[in-house]
């Protein structure tokens, strides 16, 4: 995984030889989460929290973390003291937006989103967050404007190369999603992400052996990640579930959900219909 391998390996040695570096903590779990690998990330966040409950950017990235996976109520607190402790950046504002509709209260959240597109400029990491911003309520246009700056960014590429697929996934370009994420897979054959768009790319270019290798992989990784076991169940859907196998397989992912907040939840659901992409 080039430089998060390194990193990663880095921070764990570093955790040998002084195990109570709550920076090392905070660093692993930044880099666990990017990998879509909350959980473990997480924990050492928590980790970092016992030995330092003011440590700078730790609320900063839980509440990312957090929103990443759909739990906008619970986010909100991290977000909040972020933005009250440390000078306004753009990932706070736009994580703290998106927490704040989705919990009920659209006009702070709002009131958010204003002040980051007053940031702007040519800050590929701002205009990530706009688009996503953007595809999120459906602006494809604005959207693709915002991505095509984003990966420009060392810290935006991977994750705008990935909603730049899910465009072309939504407008019938699936050769082109295929062509986009080939290349993030060899980068980074270890990323959950990564494995999950790329998958359902070779899924709608025709090739759904392929995607259900690299959602396998997925699911090894990180076993209750409600995303993989939903792009699982859409490729089961796609395949034409029929024989009994198939629909068993099917229902058990179903009844590994039971229960889960899911990530964006009503967007993924709606994959699995096959409604659309975002």
């Amino acid at each position: 995984l080039g430089k998060l391998d390194v990193a990663m390996a880095n921070y764990r040695h570093a955790l040998t030889v002084k195990p109570d570096c709550e920076e090392a903590y905070l660093s692993l779990g930044i880099a666990l989460c990017r990998l879509g690998k909350h959980a473990e990330g997480r924990a050492m966040y928590a980790r970092a929290q016992e030995l330092n409950p003011g440590l700078e950017g730790l609320d900063k990235h839980w509440g990312a973390s957090l929103v990443e996976t759909g739990d906008y109520a619970e986010a909100l607190p991290y977000l909040d003291r972020a933005a009250d402790r440390e000078a306004p950046e753009p990932a706070v504002l736009l994580n703290g937006a998106m927490a704040l509709m989705k919990a009920g209260q659209r006009s702070r959240g709002l009131d958010q989103l204003r002040r980051l597109e007053a940031l702007g400029g040519h800050d590929p990491e701002v205009h990530y967050l706009l688009g996503t911003h953007a595809m999120a309520v459906g602006d494809r246009a604005r959207a693709a404007t915002h991505l095509a700056q984003a990966v420009q960014g060392e810290g935006s590429f991977l994750s705008a190369q990935c909603n730049l697929a899910l465009l072309d996934l939504d407008a019938g370009r699936a050769k082109e999603a295929v062509r986009r994420m080939r290349p993030l897979f060899r980068r980074y054959p270890e990323s959950v992400q990564v494995l999950v768009y790329y998958a359902l790319a070779l899924m709608e270019d025709g090739d759904p052996e392929e995607a259900r290798i690299k959602l396998d992989r997925a699911l090894d990784a990180e076993p209750m990640n409600a995303r993989v076991r939903l792009a699982k169940l859409r490729l089961f859907v796609r395949m034409g579930a029929t024989d009994p196998a198939r629909l068993d397989a099917a229902f058990a992912h179903l009844d590994a959900l039971r229960g889960q907040e899911l990530p964006v939840a009503e967007q993924w659901l709606l994959w699995v219909l096959g409604a659309r992409y975002y």
